[in-house]
């Protein structure tokens, strides 16, 4: 099953060799006569896939609230100053 492709590079679900849960794969267009695809394998998993997409991003939101919050003195500091 096609998950995404442009007509020359594919990604898509692979159920060859597992038809339960499917593995994620690349396929590519190599121009030669013998093999004319390519094929990489990208997860064991969709959510080994999607979890190789996605980053959490560990924010300490209470450094940036005090990191802003210096900022904006500072800015107000240079405007007062001039």
């Amino acid at each position: 099953m096609i998950l995404w492709g442009d007509y020359h590079h594919f990604i898509a679900l692979d159920y060859y060799k597992e038809a339960e849960i499917p593995s994620v794969v690349q396929f590519w267009e190599t121009w030669e006569a013998e093999e004319p695809w390519g094929k990489t394998h990208l997860a064991s998993t969709f959510d080994e896939f999607l979890s190789k997409l996605y980053r959490k991003l560990k924010l300490n939101l209470r450094k940036l609230k005090i990191k802003q919050s210096i900022n904006n003195r500072l800015i107000l500091n240079i405007l007062s100053f001039n």
